[in-house]
């Protein structure tokens, strides 16, 4: 599932189309004549600087105010993020996204969601799960959340940092995972990579 989130981080970033340039005959370069800007290009060129600035405004606005993604009922959804991230919402989940200056930060408000995080020390990446705050840098792990409030997170490499309440953080590696009912004592398991795989 991890290695997916290449080609979802190639689809937010987007590709860059690459133009031969035209010949002639057959070994003689076309020479293009020097570029004329005229009064209307040089305005219709101003006015798409103003229409680009608009565009990247709404963008902006759109990350820093959050975006809401869903997997209904039955089915499963994988997305990419505007940070390079990715992430997998399992049947009948919902989270929201805002990407902010300081903080990538996420909302899971039901269900089971996968993520693989593009590392950037700058801006951690927290998911927010109730009570529960898991707090990343770049890794993939799973986080849980059922409509009882109770928490697991699954960490499949790197580290995890999880944090409820006034409780002490307590930091995951690969291979971990934590239990965090709403009304019982916190338990954490070893498990092996094939279990992982298996629970994502």
């Amino acid at each position: 599932m991890a290695a997916n989130a290449y080609f979802d981080r190639a689809a937010a970033l987007g590709t860059r189309d690459v133009i031969p340039q035209e010949t002639g005959d057959i070994g003689t370069p076309q020479e293009n004549p020097a570029p004329v800007i005229t009064r209307r290009a040089w305005i219709g060129g101003g006015l798409g600087a103003i229409a680009a600035t608009i565009v990247a405004g709404v963008g902006v606005s759109r990350w820093s105010s959050g975006e809401y993604i869903t997997a209904p009922l039955g089915s499963v959804r994988r997305a990419a993020l505007a940070d390079g991230s990715a992430v997998t919402l399992n049947t009948n989940t919902e989270i929201t996204v805002a990407m902010e200056q300081a903080v990538r930060r996420v909302h899971l408000i039901a269900g089971e969601a996968n993520f693989d995080v593009a590392k950037d020390r700058a801006r951690p990446f927290v998911v927010d799960a109730g009570s529960v705050q898991v707090r990343v840098v770049g890794t993939s792990f799973l986080v849980r959340r059922t409509n009882d409030d109770d928490v697991a997170v699954t960490v499949r490499e790197g580290i995890v940092e999880v944090h409820r309440g006034s409780d002490t953080s307590v930091r995951l590696t690969a291979g971990d995972r934590l239990i965090l009912p709403a009304n019982a004592p916190v338990t954490r398991e070893g498990l092996s990579m094939a279990d992982v795989d298996r629970l994502g």
